[in-house]
């Protein structure tokens, strides 16, 4: 495509309004022009050289994928972007103590996202001990006293909730031994949705907590979800925009999400809403035809 550099300013705004990655096609775009890119899609930052803070703040406020395409981000867009959805921390290496609370504060799962792992504030690891990956729990035992609890019961659902976590833990069968008990508790349920989010199929009854745990670790488990609420699509659909396809009815705002990332999601979406064609045609070039 050739370059936008002959338009206006304003009929700059206009396209990148429509579509924030036209501002590739933009040699120097003003702040303004940036500002309207980065609001109708974050990860166009990813065109912008050396894009002002502003526009950084705006960005990873909106999606987490916005950081990980800012050279060394400075310490207020990095909070931004954590308070904003902690898994962002994910795009950063070594975050300071702060950081990695910030992010632990608005999602706790965000603490096995944290890298290099020596890098972990100890305190954090003790304080979100209940939903660490296995990695992140065998660092940790390393600095407390070993357990010294029996496990010789038969039967699992005779035991402590503690000793359920660990059994769950050390296995490695999590489907068949999270099957195995009648009534797991939620912290017990999360321990083994660490392990395999699709253990979500096997829990009777979740709860809304330990659905959106689950989407959030992987958006396609939302497939085990019968009653599909706005939040848990949001949820999925920002951890895998694949996740649509899973979604008989999703809301008009993840469905132009999804669109966004992916065009070719547009045919996972079974009845889309005429602002998302809209949006295709107009971006796209694409027709979209009702069955």
């Amino acid at each position: 495509m050739r370059s936008l550099d002959h338009l206006s300013e304003l009929e700059q705004i206009r396209r990148v309004t429509r579509n924030g990655n036209m501002i590739e096609h933009i040699t120097r775009p003003s702040l303004n022009v940036q500002i309207a890119a980065v609001e109708s899609i974050p990860t166009s930052i990813q065109y912008i050289d050396d894009p002002a803070i502003e526009v950084q703040l705006i960005a990873v406020r909106k999606s987490e994928w916005a950081l990980h395409y800012i050279d060394e981000p400075n310490l207020s867009v990095q909070l931004a972007s954590v308070q904003a959805d902690g898994n962002s921390i994910r795009h950063l290496y070594d975050p300071l103590p702060m950081i990695q609370a910030a992010a632990c504060i608005e999602n706790p799962l965000a603490i096995n996202s944290i890298k290099p792992i020596e890098s972990i504030d100890i305190s954090l690891l003790k304080k979100y001990r209940d939903v660490l990956s296995r990695d992140r729990l065998e660092y940790l035992k390393k600095f407390e006293k070993p357990l010294n609890e029996s496990y010789d019961a038969k039967d699992p659902n005779t035991w402590s909730e503690e000793q359920q976590i660990e059994w769950i833990r050390d296995g490695g069968d999590w489907s068949t031994r999270i099957r195995r008990l009648k009534n797991p508790s939620e912290k017990v349920v999360i321990t083994a949705l660490i392990e395999d989010p699709y253990n979500l199929k096997y829990i009777v009854n979740p709860s809304l907590i330990v659905q959106l745990f689950a989407v959030k670790q992987q958006g396609k488990a939302i497939r085990f979800i019968k009653n599909q609420l706005p939040m848990l699509q949001w949820a999925a659909i920002k951890q895998n925009p694949y996740s649509i396809m899973y979604m008989p009815d999703p809301i008009e705002d993840v469905q132009l999400y999804a669109v966004a990332q992916d065009s070719s999601l547009i045919n996972e979406i079974k009845n889309p809403t005429s602002k998302v064609v809209d949006f295709m045609r107009e971006n796209y070039g694409y027709e979209y035809k009702r069955s």
